[in-house]
């Protein structure tokens, strides 16, 4: 299962890969990957540019022009993989493809089809269900010493004899 240190490598990895894109249009052949479906994604996301890829714990953020944002979970074993050419043959495990308006396509690998992606407005990826309780983020810029020493002392631990 991809953990929080594989994510950001995936985001620091496809960063300069994809940002400044426009996508020209999203395929799919596992509809149930696309939370809000295929005809939402169609419409909103194509025409889009990728202004910048963020993490928040172990959920990718897929910043887009328009104020989108698509919020990827690669869940046990999801990846995503950059071709250059949309016609390149396909891994029987993609079932999602974002297809650059230069040609190039960012596929989504899933044998097992448990990753998600869902589409939201920027700025109300927190209201989903798994960022919505999320905890702080384990960084020097966020990370409250005193808040977690407070937090440890609410909950109380029988002590061993």
């Amino acid at each position: 299962m991809p953990e929080l240190p594989e994510v950001e490598t995936v985001r620091a990895s496809l960063t300069p890969l994809i940002q400044g894109k426009t996508i020209r249009d999203v395929g799919t052949n596992w509809g149930k990957i696309l939370t809000n479906g295929l005809d939402q994604f169609q419409e909103q996301v194509a025409g889009q540019r990728v202004e910048r890829l963020d993490r928040r714990g172990k959920y990718l953020l897929i910043r887009l022009s328009g104020g989108l944002t698509i919020v990827s979970h690669l869940r046990m074993e999801g990846k995503y993989e950059l071709v250059q050419h949309a016609d390149d043959p396909m891994h029987k495990f993609v079932h999602v493809w974002l297809t650059f308006t230069d040609g190039s396509q960012l596929r989504y690998r899933d044998s097992r089809k448990f990753g998600r992606m869902t589409l939201v407005k920027t700025g109300e990826e927190m209201q989903l269900s798994g960022l919505r309780t999320i905890g702080p983020e384990p960084t020097e810029a966020t990370f409250d010493v005193d808040a977690f020493y407070q937090t440890l002392q609410r909950h109380k631990k029988q002590s061993s004899p």
